[in-house]
Formats: C-alpha cells, structure tokens, sequence
C-alpha cells in the first residue's frame, strides 16, 4: 500500500498533539536556551556513539506543503518516523535526530534543517532513502526539485582515532554553528562559538519570525 501524503490543510489532525499550543507565539530568533540544548545533545548523541552524520534540509514548500509552521512540524514528524521505522526494522534504534525551522527566500520559505545519525553499515541502503519519504508524503506522490537536500559528513566515523575525531568535531560544529545562525549575534561570543563558523558561512544575528516551536530533539535525549 503507497502511504498518503500528508494533507497539510487537515487541521484537526495538526492539532491532535499539543493542541494551539503547537502554534505558539512568533519569535525572530533561537533563544540562548535552544543554542545550548542543541550544542549538548549533539554531543550527546557523539558520546552514546550515535555521532551526527547526516545533514538534511527538507524545503517542504517546494513541496507544496504550504506556508505553514504547524503542517511543516507535522511532515516534518512523519518524514522522521519513516525514517524511524527503516532504521528500526534494521535493527538500529532509537534514531537521534535535531532540527531547526528556518523561513528564507533562498530556499522558497519555510524550510527545515536536521542533524541525525545514520549507522555506516547501513550508509549504502540509506542513501535512495530519503527522497523516498519525500515523495510518499508529497501530494500526488512526486519529487519536487529542491524539497531535500542530502549530505553525508566528509567524516561520517570519528570514532578512527584522534585526527577523526578532530576532523568530525569540526564539521559537526560547523553544522551547528549554521543551524543557530538565527541566534542573536552576542550569543555567538557568550557561548564561545565563534571559532566554529566556516569561512563562506553566514554570521549569526540573521532572523525570521516563525510561530511555535522553531526547534526541536528527539524524545529522551537529556537522558541518552
């Protein structure tokens, strides 16, 4: 059976979990709070040995989704479980997971940027993978040019010794340095983050207002 695509004007369904409160108010930027707790549990996560590998932009309005937090946090929701339940029936479990909400015209709006872990063994399955959640919750069921967005980390193991995992700290905080570029600019220096952004990569203090939650880590992680 071809699962459904989601319908993003199915409000009832959007409001199932957590009801308005999904909604929120509108906020320009990440808070000091958010910056932190996705700095730690990407760590977390290095330190149980499920290590942040994949980089993944999901542009759900390419999709025709719509310009909407609350529908891009549900496709967003079952994008994961489809992934959640592949890994799972391989044996890979729970799947770590963060992302970030964004609203940008270089990407055609709402869009959203997720950190998980993809086991290697597993890498050359996954690859086909993720477009193919894309177009199962796509309405009509195809691929739209620029809805996703995939990249392995140049160093997907660090566990290979000391230039490793010198090599992935790197890239992973070059990836969050990016993803918390909504995050006022002073917070940069109050976290000592600078260090961390790539040369070509925007500063922080950029800002987009979004309603509701802008970003979000898997169930459990303060306890992984």
């Amino acid at each position: 059976m071809t699962p459904r695509a989601v319908d993003a004007t199915a409000r009832p369904r959007l409001l199932k979990r957590g009801g308005r409160r999904d909604r929120g108010r509108e906020r320009d930027r990440l808070t000091e709070r958010e910056c932190r707790d996705l700095i730690a549990a990407a760590h977390k996560a290095w330190g149980a040995g499920r290590p942040f590998n994949r980089f993944v932009t999901l542009a759900w309005v390419n999709a025709g989704i719509g310009q909407d937090a609350v529908a891009v946090r549900r496709v967003t929701a079952a994008w994961l479980k489809l992934a959640r339940d592949w890994l799972g029936a391989r044996g890979h479990r729970p799947l770590v997971w963060a992302w970030v909400m964004e609203d940008g015209a270089n990407r055609g709006g709402l869009h959203i940027h997720l950190l998980m872990h993809v086991p290697n063994n597993l890498a050359p399955l996954f690859s086909s993978m993720p477009r193919r959640w894309v177009k199962q919750l796509t309405p009509g069921g195809r691929y739209v040019r620029g809805t996703l967005d995939t990249k392995k980390f140049r160093t997907a193991d660090p566990s290979g010794g000391d230039a490793a995992s010198m090599a992935y700290a790197g890239e992973l905080n070059a990836r969050l340095h990016y993803m918390l570029k909504a995050a006022p600019r002073v917070l940069e220096g109050n976290l000592g983050v600078e260090g961390w952004r790539w040369p070509d990569a925007p500063p922080w203090g950029q800002h987009c207002r979004i309603s509701g939650a802008r970003l979000r880590i898997w169930q459990g992680w303060r306890h992984f």
